[in-house]
C-alpha cells in the first residue's frame, strides 16, 4: 500500500464550469522538439494551442504561507484565482484585466522567485461528441460504487466522465471515494466516487461519450477476466471534448494524489508543448504505472512530440495502434522508435441503444494496454516492472520496426 499524500481542502474559489473560452489567441508553433525527421512528419502543420488572452496557471513555491501568496497576486494585479478543488493549494488560475499584455504578464511571472512554475492557459481538445446515451442521476452513481474492504487493483480514468448507467456496467466497479475528505463544503456535493473538474462537483457522468468507451474498454477485459478492479472516474473534458491545461493538472494531482491508485488511463494528447507544470507532477509519480495513447496523426513522435505521452519516465508507457490483420500499424496512428513502447487493437465495437458501432483510435490501444497491466498487477509491484511484463505479454511482430518494441497486444 502506498503512503498517503495529503489532499488539501480548498476553501477559495474553486476550478472548474466552462471550458469555453469567450476569446482565444495562438501563437506559432512550428519549432520541432526532436532532430529526426521524416518525410511524414515534414508534412504535418500542427495547429497551435489557442490559450487564454486573461489566464495564466501557476505554480507556488511549496513553503509560500497563504498571506504571502495573496501579497504575491496583489504584486502582479490578479484581479481573481482559482484553485484546484480536492488536489492541491499551489496550483492556481490567475486572471488579468482584459487589457493586460498576457505575454508581459507570463514574462514578470516567470522571473518571480517565489512562483516554481507559469505557463498559458492552454486550450485543449480531445475529440468530438460522440453520443449522450442517458441524464445523470447521483443514485444510479451510487449503484454502481463497489464498497467491498477488498485491496483490488484501482485505475484511475482521466477523461470525459463515466455514462454509469450505460447497460454494459452490470455490476459494481467504480471507488468508492465516499469515506475521503470532501472535495466541496456542499452538502450537495459530498464524494461519492471521483470528482468532476469540469463542473466542479460530485457528478462524474459522461456527455461526450469518449470516457465512457474507454471505462467500458477497460471494464469489459477485466470483468471477463475475473481481474477484481475498481475505476476511478475523473471527468477532465467536458461535452464537446474540450478542457483547460489547468483541468487537466488538476485531474492528474487527484489521481496521484489517492495512495490507492496502481495505474492511470489517460487516452489524449497534443502536440509540441512540454507544459512544465503538469510535467513536475508527472515527475513526482510513485508506485503507479500511466498508460498513455499515442495519437492519430500518423506521424513520428521522435520528430513531432506528443503529450502526454512523451514526457520521459520509465513508469510511463505509450500504445500505438495496429490493424486487425497485424500486417502493420493502423491507419494514421503515430510511431517512434524511442517515443512510442507497444501497439495494441485500436478497434473497439461499442454497442448501446441497439446501436452498435466500432470506434477507432490509439485511444482505445491505450485502454487494452491499460487492462492487460491490471491484470498482471501484484500488490506492490513496480511500475516499470509492471511495464515490462505488459509488454512482453504481447505478440512479437518484428516487422514493426518503427516503435520501441515490436509486440502488440489483442
Amino acid at each position: 500500500m502506498k503512503t498517503k499524500a495529503v489532499i488539501y481542502l480548498v476553501i477559495f474559489i474553486l476550478l472548474g464550469c466552462s471550458v469555453e473560452p469567450e476569446s482565444f489567441a495562438t501563437e506559432p508553433e512550428t519549432t520541432k522538439l526532436f532532430n529526426k525527421s521524416t518525410a511524414q512528419s515534414s508534412a504535418f502543420n500542427p495547429e497551435p494551442l489557442q490559450y487564454s488572452p486573461t489566464e495564466l496557471v501557476i505554480k507556488f513555491n511549496p513553503e509560500i504561507s497563504e498571506e504571502n501568496k495573496q501579497n504575491i497576486r496583489e504584486s502582479h494585479d490578479v484581479i481573481k484565482y482559482e484553485t484546484c478543488s480536492c488536489s492541491n493549494e499551489d496550483v492556481e488560475v490567475w486572471h488579468f484585466n482584459s487589457g493586460a499584455n498576457i505575454k508581459s504578464k507570463l514574462g514578470e511571472t516567470e522571473a518571480d522567485p517565489d512562483l516554481e512554475g507559469s505557463e498559458l492557459q492552454y486550450y485543449i481538445s480531445n475529440t468530438n461528441n460522440l453520443f449522450s446515451l442517458n441524464t445523470s442521476s447521483l443514485k444510479n452513481l451510487q449503484k454502481k460504487v463497489l464498497t467491498s474492504p477488498k485491496r483490488d487493483v484501482v485505475i484511475a480514468v482521466i477523461d470525459s466522465g463515466v455514462d454509469y448507467n450505460y447497460e454494459g456496467f452490470n455490476m459494481p466497479f467504480l471507488y468508492d471515494t465516499s469515506q475521503e475528505q470532501s472535495c466541496s463544503n456542499d452538502p450537495l456535493k459530498q464524494n461519492i466516487s471521483g470528482w468532476d473538474f469540469v463542473n466542479d462537483d460530485n457528478d462524474v457522468y459522461d456527455d461526450n461519450g469518449h470516457g465512457t468507451i474507454v471505462t467500458y474498454s477497460i471494464f469489459e477485459k477485466l470483468r471477463d477476466t475475473r481481474v477484481p478492479f475498481r475505476i476511478l472516474p475523473i471527468k477532465a473534458f467536458n461535452a464537446n471534448g474540450k478542457t483547460k491545461y489547468s483541468t487537466i493538472v488538476c485531474s492528474y494531482i487527484y489521481a496521484i494524489n489517492n495512495p490507492d491508485v496502481d495505474i492511470i488511463n489517460m487516452s489524449f494528447g497534443w502536440y509540441l508543448k512540454k507544459l512544465s507544470i503538469l510535467n513536475s507532477y508527472i515527475a513526482t509519480t510513485q508506485d503507479i504505472l500511466v498508460s498513455t495513447s499515442a495519437g492519430n496523426k500518423g506521424l513520428d513522435t521522435d520528430d513531432f512530440a506528443h503529450f502526454p505521452s512523451g514526457y520521459d519516465y520509465e513508469f510511463i508507457i505509450n500504445t500505438t495502434g495496429i490493424k486487425k490483420t497485424y500486417e502493420g500499424l493502423a491507419s494514421m496512428a503515430n510511431f517512434g522508435n524511442e517515443t512510442v513502447d507497444i501497439a495494441a487493437a485500436n478497434q473497439f465495437n461499442f454497442s448501446h441503444s441497439n446501436i452498435s458501432q466500432v470506434y477507432q483510435g490509439t485511444s482505445f490501444s491505450a485502454a487494452v494496454t491499460t487492462a492487460r497491466a491490471a491484470t498482471l498487477y501484484t500488490n506492490g509491484v513496480n511500475p516499470m516492472i509492471l511495464k515490462n511484463d505488459v509488454i512482453y505479454s504481447g505478440v512479437y511482430l518484428g516487422h514493426l520496426n518503427n516503435i520501441k518494441y515490436p509486440y502488440t497486444l489483442d
